[in-house]
């Protein structure tokens, strides 16, 4: 599964919010630049890296909820960005 499919899948099913088009377009855009490293996007999208094009939309402990399954994460080559739950999930 894509990081755009899992994150998609997430905030379909967890969001705190009823309505997430706007927060998933601009999180999207964020993710996807090529113009920044990968270290500032995840910086931006956390909240703490700035003017991210995710602009106040942003992914921590209260708009990523966990859910009661396990969840195995594979990565690939390059960097790649998990949301654990330790107790759960496996990587």
């Amino acid at each position: 599964m894509s990081f755009f499919d899992a994150v998609r899948h997430r905030f379909s099913v967890l969001m705190r919010r009823d309505s997430y088009d706007r927060e998933l377009a601009d999180i999207f855009a964020e993710w996807n630049r090529t113009d920044i490293s990968f270290e500032k996007r995840v910086s931006d999208l956390i909240g703490s890296g700035g003017n991210g094009l995710n602009g106040s939309f942003i992914l921590d402990k209260k708009s990523i909820l966990s859910d009661i399954f396990s969840d195995v994460l594979l990565g690939t080559t390059g960097l790649d960005w998990f949301f654990v739950t330790q107790r759960q999930d496996s990587i």
